[in-house]
């Protein structure tokens, strides 16, 4: 029996039946002809339906180690990684919409100083924020 491409944990089941299903429902999987879908599915939602994290960790595994090539193999573990990282650094970033204008500037800045866009405004705020006497704002009164 060949060696195991990459074994699926008990804590990151839920990240591999996240991505795989993503890519049932968008029919993102190539599959050799003879395989029907329909059997790949049905035998995806068995495995994933398992109770136990466990169990269902290695149905989960048993599954990819059935259906999956090297590429997605790959796939499958880069995806699994940026979930496992989003998951555990949830509440250490936030995104925001900026301007184009500032979006330029601040690359500007950021490639200038060889720098991240976070340690650029964290950098800059940080000064306005203990320097600033009123509000960055253009020609706005303010209400008392």
């Amino acid at each position: 029996m060949p060696r195991a491409k990459y074994t699926i944990t008990p804590d990151d089941v839920v990240h591999a039946t996240f991505y795989i299903r993503g890519r049932l429902q968008a029919s993102g999987f190539e599959f050799v002809d003879s395989i029907s879908l329909e059997n790949v599915e049905r035998g995806f939602t068995a495995a994933a339906d398992v109770k136990s994290r466990v169990d269902r960790a290695a149905a989960v595994n048993a599954w990819c180690e059935t259906y999956l090539g090297s590429e997605e193999w790959k796939r499958l573990k880069t995806a699994i990684r940026k979930r496992r990282y989003r998951t555990e650094h949830y509440d250490e970033q936030h995104t925001i919409t900026i301007s184009k204008k500032a979006h330029h500037l601040l690359s500007k800045v950021a490639e200038r100083d060889d720098v991240t866009f976070s340690e650029v405004l964290e950098h800059y705020l940080f000064k306005a924020f203990n320097t600033s006497r009123g509000r960055a704002s253009k020609g706005r009164t303010t209400r008392r």
